[in-house]
């Protein structure tokens, strides 16, 4: 694993959303639970399991008081500490009224029944000596997506009691040499991105060749047969461009798209952008490649002719939001991929005026079960012969009015919390 996931991943990013479903409801149901402060209650766990915990209690220089759990593990030591998002005590709370924090997740460490390691594995001991796997993306450590993506597939490991390995890097020689490494160490399973399938198809079709079971995600359907993968898992790209091209149809938008590629040689968003431009009717659809950085955005908005930005992650969509704003130019229609606490405010002010869910807990969650299936699941023969399946995750779009329609049915003290959340307070 390297450094860039060996850090302790910023508690608001990982409370980060589970999953979604198709109805605008949820989305918003899930940022007040995972984003708002103070408005957490006990419900449904990230995750099953049991484990002795114990409280931790900390006085803070201003007086409040924070609190977390601990699980311990089976040397006898004690993790790391899990904070709820709701978890302070504050300096004027009323006396003798029980309070209670947000509810956590409290990892299993020990063994599951021997008769259910037959059931679920096939092989005895597979969870006490768990084989190698390993899942190499193209992340950038400072990509939010990533971030939530990666932190989902290690907790689902940790559910597993799987051995699992992850690197991330924007490089594609990089994946690539990550690939070969996980094969000489003898994984038993490589999941792998294929953004630049022109730097990583060699290594995973060496990886297949050599007896690895190879499946990919995220990116690269269309090549994953051809490097041997018995599936793959991923956003319906070209669907999701698609939906966004129809929405922009149905609000009557006139005028030119630019499709804004934060990395040069990822498929996936080139079938986003194409995606567009085979629905979209009310005028041309150009790529603008923005790999370079998009710090001088707002002084280049001020002159732009484009109608509408179209932002493929949420690192982008906030920065183009916060340009947009910067700019004066309001006359221009934001769209963006993505979703998280930094653009909940543009959304709900209708400076971003719609997102499409690219769900990457679901993709990190799904991923991480996909790769650690019990061998015998797998059918030991050439993909290519056979067939490998796409399993596709629907686009899911969210529009300002959505959220509003949906906000209109909150009481007025979880309206005005993510208010002051969505400014930042």
């Amino acid at each position: 694993m390297t450094d860039t996931w060996k850090r302790v991943i910023d508690t608001r990013h990982r409370a980060w959303l589970i999953a979604i479903a198709a109805i605008g409801a949820v989305i918003v149901g899930m940022m007040i639970q995972r984003y708002v402060p103070g408005l957490g209650h006990a419900g449904a766990s990230d995750a099953q399991g049991d484990a002795p915990v114990r409280v931790v209690v900390v006085k803070l220089a201003d007086g409040r008081v924070e609190v977390g759990v601990q699980a311990q593990q089976p040397d006898g030591g004690w993790g790391e500490v899990i904070r709820p998002s709701a978890r302070f005590l504050r300096v004027d709370a009323p006396v003798e009224r029980r309070l209670h924090s947000s509810a956590v997740s409290v990892p299993a460490y020990y063994p599951v029944p021997e008769s259910m390691e037959e059931l679920l594995a096939g092989t005895e001991g597979y969870f006490r000596e768990s084989p190698l796997y390993c899942v190499i993306n193209h992340g950038a450590a400072e990509d939010f997506f990533w971030s939530a993506a990666n932190n989902r597939t290690v907790q689902s490991g940790r559910l597993g009691r799987d051995n699992i390995r992850i690197f991330s890097s924007p490089d594609g020689a990089k994946q690539a040499a990550a690939i070969r490494d996980c094969t000489a160490d003898g994984a038993v399973a490589v999941a792998a991105t294929l953004a630049d399938p022109a730097a990583v198809a060699g290594a995973l079709r060496e990886a297949a060749t050599s007896g690895v079971h190879v499946l990919t995600y995220n990116s690269g359907a269309e090549v994953s047969r051809s490097v041997g993968a018995y599936a793959h898992l991923g956003l319906d790209d070209p669907r999701a461009g698609e939906l966004a091209g129809e929405w922009l149809n149905r609000q009557g938008i006139i005028g030119d798209v630019h499709c804004l590629l934060h990395e040069q040689r990822n498929v996936g968003l080139t079938q986003r952008c194409s995606g567009l431009a085979s629905t979209y009717r009310g005028g041309q659809v150009q790529e603008v490649d923005i790999s370079e950085g998009i710090d001088e955005l707002a002084a280049r908005l001020a002159s732009t002719d484009a109608a509408v930005l179209v932002a493929l992650n949420v690192n982008n969509t906030s920065a183009v939001a916060n340009a947009l704003v910067a700019s004066g130019r309001g006359d221009i229609t934001l769209i963006g991929f993505g979703g998280g606490p930094s653009i909940l405010g543009p959304l709900l002010s209708g400076i971003l005026a719609m997102l499409v869910w690219d769900q990457p807990d679901l993709q990190g969650h799904i991923a991480a079960h996909l790769l650690t299936l019990p061998e015998q699941l797998h059918t030991g023969l050439p993909a290519l012969e056979l067939g490998s399946p796409f399993i596709a995750i629907e686009p899911v779009i969210y529009d300002a009015q959505t959220v509003q329609a949906f906000l209109a049915q909150l009481p007025p003290e979880v309206v005005e919390a993510i208010s002051r959340a969505a400014r930042g307070g």
